[in-house]
């Protein structure tokens, strides 16, 4: 049962793959017109398992193996099929399908023409359409074609330049191959060529191009500047896009013969000389450019005319400086121009200056009022030409614009007073000063002319001040000056200064002070001495370490305490004062200057010094107090007591018994009662007296009856007392 049912499916597997078998391929074509260098893809399709297909080219079978994809160029379908380009190829396929041992061949496929053209034509381009004998243009033979060959045709012409599908060309090789002249229409047509395996294969020509061929582009000419004045250059340049061109100019149809360059520079002189005009000339320039290609020489056709404007000489440009001046003054006249060593005129209100040909003239006012022939004050027109020589021609410029220069009378002159406060015993120095050359001048005190000569400088007293402008002390004096020029035979005189004040003080008052060493408790007087000429109202004292003042009376006695207080210092110090006074002046007070500075030196009061040194010294000098009276005692009760000491006629010591005096005179004691006073300085001068009364006979014996000689014990205690005391 099993191999019969076996049987039954071998049967049907077989029944249904011979079914399979007798269904055609579909084949298709890809693409179904090429050229004999285009591929093209042959697909044999069949719904069979692992099938193996055969192709027919025009019922040639195509021995390339039994894959079902076949890719053939149209130069094999032409050699399979046997034919010539152009050519339709009938190809078609079957299949062949293997059950076990046995095979099974399919129905041929439906037949598919493939249609084998020519190559395509290439397509050509050129890079300018139009150029000129010297530009260059470029051909493009573009294909699809691999590897192609190509060739260009000029005018049917073979080019022969080698293979390459690119070619660069000039406007002077394309005439040359075509045998024309300018202006000339060149057509240009490309093929190629390709090989399969041993054959080689043309395109069709392509699209012919035209390529026209003109003469030179026309230069561009630039003129700069295109107005110019006979002395005036100007640059002609011929701009061309060739290499390396040479350039002729044409001065009106003149051609200019100043060598090759493509610029040139010419001056209008220059451009009228060659044209034969005269001023004013509108000369029409133009130019052209020649190059050479191998040895031909080709030439441009001309550019556009320029026309270069040849004027008159520019005006000058006229500068005064200053424009405002007086007659003593000088103004600088300039006459600016562009021109290259001009020489100029100047015309002072119509009338030329003969003052050379500078272009800078420097005149005076009254030079100018002179040429103007006009008077004070006045306003003068002045112009400028200028002439410039070019070759053996003169050429004049315009006149300038017109410079007014206005003359005013003389400035007025400025008054410096110096200084100006003064003391009635000063002077003052009056100086009138101007920018005139010797000038004479006049001053004015309080409007009265000063008569003291025509100096610009006067020095005058405050004495003379006061009487010439009958004022008194204090008094403010005003004083102008003005000043004199003689210009040829004419004098002007300026105008008045702007008044100046001089301001006359009294005398500043005079400080003495009496004594200038004192202590806190001397006193010391003070005396500010005022002008006895004028009514003092209060003087004051002027601390100058404080910068404060109080009021005193003119003359007063102060103790060093209060001077200590009023200038807020202690002792010891230095205490530095000037005064001043008030007097009534114009309903109000004056204050006077401060006068000189004295000083004052206050101490440290003596007793206060000298203390410790008394309380130190005093028992010494009890000591030699009392062995003196002791001696004398000694010597009276012996009766041999001689004096050793003579006293002078006045009864008083020798003068040069310094030792003895300064040491008595100087020992530190309160100020005794006035007859104790009366009786100590008068002690030798009365002997009687001091022998009628003992105590004071013992004292005045005392004084004078020192030893001559001392011993060297009393000595040197007395030195030690006397040198003690003066340290102080």
């Amino acid at each position: 049962m099993a191999d019969l049912l076996l049987l039954v499916v071998l049967m049907y597997s077989f029944h249904e793959i011979e079914a399979q078998a007798r269904v055609p391929p579909k084949l298709t074509v890809n693409p179904p017109v090429i050229t004999v260098a285009d591929s093209v893809t042959l697909n044999c399709t069949t719904s069979a398992a692992v099938p193996q297909c055969d192709f027919y080219i025009a019922s040639q079978k195509l021995s390339k193996g039994s894959s079902c994809v076949q890719t053939l160029t149209g130069s094999e379908l032409l050699k399979n099929a046997h034919k010539s380009l152009p050519a339709e190829v009938e190809v078609r396929c079957f299949y062949t399908v293997q059950v076990y041992t046995v095979s099974h061949t399919s129905p041929d496929s439906q037949p598919s023409t493939i249609t084998i053209n020519n190559l395509h034509p290439p397509k050509l381009t050129v890079s300018l359409l139009m150029i000129t004998v010297a530009d260059s243009v470029t051909l493009n033979c573009t294909t699809s074609a691999a590897g192609p060959q190509c060739d260009f045709y000029i005018a049917s012409q073979k080019l022969s330049k080698g293979s390459s599908c690119v070619q660069t060309l000039t406007g002077s090789e394309l005439l040359k191959i075509t045998h024309k002249s300018l202006p000339a229409e060149v057509e240009v047509r490309c093929s190629y060529t390709v090989q399969v395996y041993s054959d080689k294969h043309t395109s069709p020509d392509s699209e012919p191009s035209t390529i026209t061929i003109n003469n030179l582009h026309p230069p561009k000419l630039t003129v700069n500047p295109p107005l110019i004045t006979v002395a005036d250059s100007v640059t002609l340049n011929c701009t061309t896009s060739a290499a390396v061109p040479q350039c002729d100019f044409y001065i009106v149809s003149q051609k200019l013969s100043k060598g090759s360059s493509c610029v040139q520079t010419l001056t209008g002189s220059e451009l009228l000389k060659i044209t034969h005009k005269s001023l004013p000339a509108e000369v029409e320039v133009r130019c052209s450019y020649t190059v050479q290609v191998y040895s031909d020489k080709h030439t441009s056709p001309d550019s556009q005319p320029s026309t270069i404007i040849i004027n008159n000489l520019h005006p000058p440009k006229l500068t005064v400086n200053p424009p405002v001046i007086t007659v003593a003054d000088s103004v600088t006249l300039n006459c600016t121009t562009s021109a290259a060593g001009p020489q100029c005129d100047f015309y002072i209100a119509s009338q030329k200056l003969s003052e050379g040909s500078s272009c800078v003239q420097t005149l005076t006012g009254s030079e100018l009022l002179k040429n103007a022939q006009k008077c004070l004050p006045a306003e003068v027109e002045v112009r400028c030409s200028y002439t410039v020589q070019v070759y053996s021609d003169k050429h004049t410029s315009p006149d300038s614009q017109p410079s007014i220069i206005t003359i005013n009378n003389l400035r007025p002159p400025e008054l410096t007073v110096n200084p100006p406060l003064i003391t009635e015993t000063d002077s003052v120095t009056l100086s009138c000063q101007t920018h005139a050359a010797v000038p004479q001048c006049d001053f004015y005190i309080a409007s009265q002319k000063l008569s003291k000569g025509s100096s610009c400088v006067q020095t005058l007293t405050a004495t003379e001040l006061l009487k010439i402008a009958q004022k008194c002390l204090p008094a403010e004096v005003e004083v102008r000056c003005s000043y004199t020029v003689q210009v040829y035979s004419d004098k002007h005189t300026s105008p008045d200064s702007e008044p100046s004040t001089i301001i006359i003080n009294t005398h500043r008052p005079e400080l003495t002070v009496n004594p200038q060493m004192i202590t806190e408790t001397d006193s010391v007087t003070v005396n500010c001495q005022t002008p006895s000429s004028l009514s003092v109202t209060q003087c004051f004292l002027h601390f100058m370490r404080r910068q404060k003042s109080t009021s005193i009376s003119c003359q007063q006695t102060l103790t060093g305490t209060e001077l200590l207080f009023m200038a807020q210092q202690s002792s010891p110090a230095e205490v530095k004062v000037t005064c001043f006074y008030m007097s009534p002046y114009k309903g109000g007070q004056y204050q006077s200057p401060h006068s000189n500075i004295s000083s004052i030196s206050i101490q440290i009061p003596f007793a206060r010094k000298i203390l410790p040194v008394f309380a130190t010294s005093f028992g010494v000098i009890v000591g030699v107090i009392s062995l003196t009276v002791a001696f004398v005692c000694v010597k009276r009760r012996n009766g041999d007591f001689s004096i050793t000491r003579k006293t002078d006629q006045e009864g008083s010591l020798p003068r040069n018994d310094n030792e003895a005096f300064n040491m008595i005179s100087l020992v530190p004691v309160e100020d005794p009662p006035t007859e104790s006073r009366s009786m100590l300085l008068a002690g030798s001068d009365q002997p009687n007296r001091e022998e009628s009364q003992t105590e004071n006979s013992s004292v005045c014996q005392m004084y004078s009856t020192i030893p001559e000689e001392p011993g060297e014990r009393s000595l040197r205690k007395a030195d030690v007392a006397y040198s003690t005391l003066q340290l102080h």
